[in-house]
């Protein structure tokens, strides 16, 4: 089937499986429909990140090695985050089983941490809002430096 429109209904997309002979529920085709997620990136940064991996496509396994990875995260103390499905009949969309309970500024952290082939680096919880004075500090400095120490040997 070609993609004409991208933004096409499922009751639509489904008409046209079902001309094909293809039979599958509207809600399967909404599960479908979900759009993945991605970072947005500007034509200057799409442009940085492709020479980055042209110069780092030679990089052998030994390099590779020595490279620490690093990313945060926010943990929500209650509730998740993520979008999550369930069946229901007409009428039961307010029944205890069909609902999930939400709050308006669910208690959280943010945590940062480390790793590479070798082992895990050193994590630092992230208090408040963090700006790059703070990153710094707080996240480069301490930690990112103690973890390469730690599992590189580097100095």
């Amino acid at each position: 089937m070609a993609l004409e429109n991208r933004r096409s209904s499922a009751t639509d997309i489904n008409k046209s499986l079902s001309d094909a002979e293809i039979k599958v529920s509207d809600q399967t085709v909404r599960r479908r429909l979900v759009p993945r997620k991605k970072p947005f990136l500007n034509a200057v940064q799409r442009e940085k990140r492709l020479k980055w991996a042209k110069e780092h496509a030679s990089w052998t396994v030994e390099a590779w090695k020595r490279v620490l990875w690093s990313d945060e995260t926010h943990i929500s103390i209650f509730g998740s985050d993520g979008v999550w499905f369930l069946r229901r009949r007409p009428g039961e969309d307010c029944i205890a089983e069909c609902t999930t309970a939400t709050m308006k500024h669910p208690l959280s952290i943010k945590v940062w941490g480390c790793m590479c082939r070798d082992g895990v680096g050193r994590l630092q919880v992230l208090n408040g809002m963090v700006n790059a004075e703070k990153y710094v500090k707080d996240v480069l400095q301490s930690k990112l430096l103690a973890s390469a120490r730690d599992i590189l040997g580097a100095d």
